[in-house]
C-alpha cells in the first residue's frame, strides 16, 4: 500500500514536470519579437497658455449648460431641443512659442457615460439622472472623450492666440430623465 501511495506521488511528480518542461517553451516562444517600435518626439519647456471662456480666462473655469426642462428631450439619443441648448465651450491658446507647430488637436477626457466614451457622464454629486453631455468639434461633429479632436491650425509667435469653439450640450441616454442637477468636469490636452 505504501509503495502504490508512493507510486502515484511520483507519477503526479512527473506529470508536473512535464507540465512545467511543456510552459518553459511555450513562454520561450512567446518572447520572441515580431518587430520594433522607436518612439520619437521633442520635449519642449515651453507651451501656449489655455484661456477658458475668454482671453483672461483662466485654464480652469466653468461652462455653464443652463437650465433645461425635461420637456426639451424627446427620447434617447435627443439633445435638449434638438441641439438648441448646446453652448460653445471656447478655448483660447494664447502666446504660442514661435516653433510650436502649426497644427493641432485637442483631446477631452472625464468619466464615461455607462462605459461609452460617446458621453461624459454626470458626476456623482448630480442628482438629475438619465442625461449625459456630449462635445461636439467646432465642426459641430460628435467628438469621444480619450480620442483627438479634428485636427486646427495654430497661431504661433508673440501675441499669437487662436480661438476654439468646441460645444457641449445634454443627451438623453435613458427612456426616463429625472430632473435635478446635472454636473460633470472634463480634463483637457493640447497635442502638437
Amino acid at each position: 500500500n505504501f509503495i502504490f501511495i508512493w507510486t502515484c506521488k511520483m507519477k503526479k511528480n512527473a506529470k508536473l514536470l512535464a507540465a512545467f518542461v511543456a510552459a518553459s517553451i511555450i513562454s520561450c516562444n512567446a518572447l520572441a519579437a515580431d518587430g520594433t517600435v522607436q518612439f520619437t518626439g521633442t520635449i519642449t519647456d515651453a507651451s501656449c497658455e489655455t484661456h477658458i471662456g475668454s482671453l483672461t480666462g483662466g485654464s480652469n473655469e466653468t461652462v455653464d449648460l443652463g437650465i433645461v426642462p425635461v420637456s426639451s428631450f424627446s427620447g434617447v439619443g435627443s439633445t435638449a431641443a434638438q441641439g438648441a441648448g448646446s453652448t460653445n465651450v471656447k478655448i483660447f491658446l494664447t502666446e504660442c512659442p514661435a516653433g510650436t507647430p502649426t497644427q493641432a488637436t485637442l483631446k477631452f477626457d472625464g468619466a464615461y457615460y455607462n462605459g461609452d466614451n460617446s458621453y461624459l457622464a454626470l458626476d456623482s454629486g448630480s442628482t438629475a439622472s438619465g442625461v449625459a453631455i456630449l462635445l461636439s468639434n467646432p465642426s459641430g461633429n460628435a467628438l469621444k472623450l480619450g480620442e483627438p479632436s479634428e485636427p486646427f491650425t495654430l497661431n504661433v509667435g508673440t501675441g499669437s492666440s487662436t480661438e476654439l469653439n468646441f460645444k457641449a450640450a445634454y443627451i438623453q441616454r435613458e427612456t426616463t430623465i429625472s430632473a435635478g442637477t446635472a454636473n460633470s468636469s472634463a480634463t483637457f490636452t493640447i497635442n502638437y
